[in-house]
Formats: C-alpha cells, sequence, structure tokens
C-alpha cells in the first residue's frame, strides 16, 4: 500500500468452473495503489441476460473482487471506495451462467451468449442452439432450431431484449433472414416492430407481403430453421462505457 506512482494496470480476466479471475493488477482503490497477486470471486445466483460489474475493493488494506449489479457511478453495495476492472452477461439460459466478459473502455461489447429462446404457434421445438452478441445499443441473434407443427397463429422467437421504440424502429422492418433446411421453402424474413420482445415471420415472394407477420403452420413440421439477425437495436442496451456510468 502506499501513494499512487504509476499507471494502474488491470490483468486478464477469465471464468472457469464458477469463479471469475482477474489476473495480477497495479490498482488504485481510495487513492491508494495496490499490487495484487490473481484474485478470484465465486458468480453469485444470476439473472439471464442482466450485466454484472467485477469491483475490486479493499477492506482493511486487503484488495478483493465482489460482483454486483449496481453501474461505477453507484459502486458496489458497501463499500466507500473501489475500482471497476470488468464486466459480463449472465446467459439466456434456463439454467443461468456465466455469458460472456464486456469491454468497460469505448462501446460495449460483448462476446457470444448462448439463450434459450420462447417460441410461439411453432410446435414443439428441439434441437435448440440460438445465440447472441451486443454492440452498444445494437443486439444480434443467430442458431438453428428444428420448429414442430405450427399453429394457425402468428409465430414468433422471443429475443434477450426489448426492441427499441418507434423512434429507432419506425415500421415493421426486416431483421435478417431465415434459411430452412429442405428443398420446398421460400425465402423468410425476421421481422421487427418497435418496443416488442419477439421476432415475427414474414415471406417474400410473388404474392406474399414481406411486412406482414406469418402463422406457425405456414412451415413445414419438422423443418430445421437457422435465423441470423442484423444488428437490431436494443431499448435496454447503451452505447456509453460501462466505466463512465
Amino acid at each position: 500500500m502506499g501513494q499512487v506512482r504509476v499507471k494502474d494496470k488491470i490483468g486478464a480476466l477469465s471464468e472457469g468452473g464458477g469463479t471469475i479471475t482477474l489476473q495480477p493488477s497495479i490498482l488504485t482503490v481510495g487513492g491508494q495503489q495496490y499490487t495484487t497477486n490473481a484474485l478470484n470471486v465465486a458468480l453469485p445466483a444470476m439473472a439471464a441476460n442482466t450485466r454484472y460489474q467485477i469491483y475490486a475493493v479493499s477492506t482493511v488494506g486487503i484488495i478483493s473482487l465482489v460482483i454486483s449489479t449496481n453501474e461505477n457511478s453507484v459502486g458496489p453495495a458497501g463499500y466507500d471506495a473501489w475500482k471497476l476492472v470488468g464486466s459480463f452477461r449472465a446467459n439466456g439460459l434456463t439454467s443461468v451462467a456465466f455469458g460472456a466478459f464486456i469491454n468497460i473502455v469505448g462501446i460495449p461489447k460483448s462476446g457470444i451468449i448462448p439463450y434459450l429462446p420462447v417460441f410461439s404457434n411453432l410446435g414443439t421445438v428441439i434441437n435448440i442452439q440460438m445465440f447472441y452478441s451486443t454492440f452498444g445499443k445494437l443486439c444480434e441473434v443467430h442458431g438453428k432450431y428444428t420448429m414442430g407443427t405450427g399453429a394457425a397463429a402468428i409465430a414468433s422467437m422471443s429475443i434477450p431484449f426489448t426492441l427499441e421504440s418507434t423512434t429507432y424502429i419506425p415500421s415493421t422492418t426486416q431483421a435478417g433472414p431465415v434459411m430452412f433446411n429442405n428443398v420446398t421453402s421460400v425465402f423468410c424474413n425476421l421481422l421487427t416492430t418497435a418496443a416488442a420482445t419477439v421476432f415475427n415471420y414474414g415471406f417474400t415472394f410473388s404474392g406474399a407481403t414481406g411486412g406482414v407477420p406469418i402463422n406457425g403452420n405456414s412451415f413445414g413440421a419438422g423443418t430445421i430453421h437457422e435465423p441470423s439477425s442484423n444488428l437490431t437495436p436494443m431499448a435496454e442496451l447503451s452505447d456509453t462505457p460501462i466505466e463512465d456510468l
């Protein structure tokens, strides 16, 4: 412990077996600079698709890591001084766990995170392998699944966040393509609608209106879908660097 002498250096972060590890670092906490060995913190019980901050805190001159949903401007509960060293998102699976780290400097960007969509009117959906990643205010979804026997009602697939307002999505627009792994299906789009929490589907071919959501029984049962969205604006996301919040 002592006065600040050199520039802080945050070590590399990793996750494994439910533990976050910060490699040896030089950190200033509460006006004092510390040189640390590798530090570990166990992941808490987490909520799906939620961003968590990793803080270095000092207790009687001992540096440790804590995890909090509080932003850097607020800091972790129960501490007067802290140093933001990282951030991550929980995944969106039924059994919630670590998803991917997010950079704290510049526009927040995540790695690829698995999630489990809720499907409506597509029958019993199996072989689900869906993922998302974020870049600032934008989210991208990709993966595949096999649908069952669809119903005569509008089909949809849930997304990890809420689509933005009409300021960003002024009308129903195409979010990206859907590929079918059979020889009879026509081109299909994912559709965005302001403030929605799902992607609908629309066909694009002669005699069809691409922006009109279609029913689940428009697809063949057992069809393998491989949807892929463009970067789409989401209400819960922000371009603001996490270190500045």
